[in-house]
């Protein structure tokens, strides 16, 4: 019997793993999530050690593969349960957790962080289309709705 095990997602962020090894798990596989402390205490680190992993018994690799990607394809909903579109191409294709650099706020904070060797304090999280590169964020969307 093999035990070995292979990676089949990476994610930048702790939180976005285990909500993909919860789901994994709720699909009665066992599963396991690497390097997320050592992201946790220091982000910038991410890249060198190719951010947080999901890894799975090398038999199981393909069904877990096929249930992150159905995970990825479901399209996120606000709270009143409908979709959450673009609201310049109406697509449903998009980053979520986007670091925004658009506006003057998180320009400023790149350049004090950047001046002062300082992890940046503040971030501006939006969704960013697949198909258009629009960048916007829920309250957008319920804007343009009303």
């Amino acid at each position: 019997m093999s035990y070995d095990l292979v990676t089949v997602a990476r994610y930048d962020s702790s939180i976005r793993a285990h909500i993909v090894k919860a789901h994994l798990e709720g699909h009665d596989m066992v599963c396991f999530v690497f390097d997320a402390h050592m992201i946790d205490l220091n982000p910038l680190v991410s890249n060198a050690l190719g951010g947080v992993k999901i890894k799975v018994r090398e038999k199981d690799a393909e069904e877990a593969i096929r249930l992150i990607q159905a995970l990825e394809d479901t399209p996120y909903t606000d709270d009143n349960d409908e979709v959450i579109a673009c609201p310049n191409c109406g697509s449903t294709s998009y980053y979520t957790h986007f670091n925004s650099m658009r506006d003057a706020r998180s320009i400023i904070a790149f350049l004090i962080a950047f001046w002062t060797f300082v992890f940046p304090i503040y971030r501006k999280r939006v969704l960013r289309c697949k198909e258009c590169d629009t960048e916007f964020d829920q309250e957008t969307t319920k804007q343009l709705e009303a």
